[in-house]
């Protein structure tokens, strides 16, 4: 049973074992999805993220917001 207001995690087709070394990077850098997802410039990725609550102000390992780390690697 899923809890109220909480969506399913969605691996997009990547295997467990992969995204949960993703999952890790990402803890050690703390870096979220968001962050990736900001750098890379996937809009649409960025667009669900924060529909589903991503925070746009978390800080990755040199404190950057997503939008910031974002313009620092363009």
């Amino acid at each position: 049973m899923q809890a109220a207001g909480l969506h399913p995690r969605r691996t997009f087709g990547v295997s467990p074992s992969a995204n949960m070394l993703t999952q890790l990077m990402d803890h050690i850098r703390h870096r979220t999805p968001l962050h990736e997802a900001c750098t890379q410039g996937d809009t649409r990725t960025v667009r669900a993220l924060l529909e589903y609550g991503a925070d746009k102000y978390a800080l990755d390992a040199n404190a950057q917001t997503p939008a910031e780390s974002a313009a620092s690697h363009n």
